[in-house]
């Protein structure tokens, strides 16, 4: 059960990042994520599209955590969190991501494992 959830706009200078933080209260587990960082303005933001990237955030943080509680291991709960942002048009990642000069779409993943850096 979802017992404590932390949502925090983060919209500064030039750069829109939007962050959720989860911690668990009866679990030894824990989940960050963010939006990534980008050229909206706060004052460009309107209430419906804040709430937009909070929902869909939001969204991605429950799924990551209930993953984590269920006792999935960490790479699958990181790769299923991440796929619900790669879904959205809402962020640079997956169906959202933009166009090079060329015209194509140029994504790159990675993933480190703190055990084997």
């Amino acid at each position: 059960m979802l017992n404590n959830v932390s949502v925090k706009p983060l919209l500064a200078a030039s750069l829109c990042a939007l962050g959720l933080s989860f911690q668990a209260m009866a679990a030894d587990v824990a989940i960050v994520i963010h939006g990534g960082a980008g050229t909206i303005l706060k004052k460009n933001m309107t209430p419906e599209r804040e709430k937009a990237y909070v929902e869909k955030l939001t969204e991605a943080v429950k799924k990551g955590y209930a993953l984590l509680q269920s006792g999935v291991d960490g790479e699958t709960a990181v790769v299923e969190t991440i796929q619900v942002l790669e879904q959205s048009p809402l962020f640079n990642a997956g169906i959202g991501a933009v166009y090079t000069f060329d015209g194509e779409h140029e994504l790159d993943a990675s993933m480190m494992h703190g055990g084997t850096l």
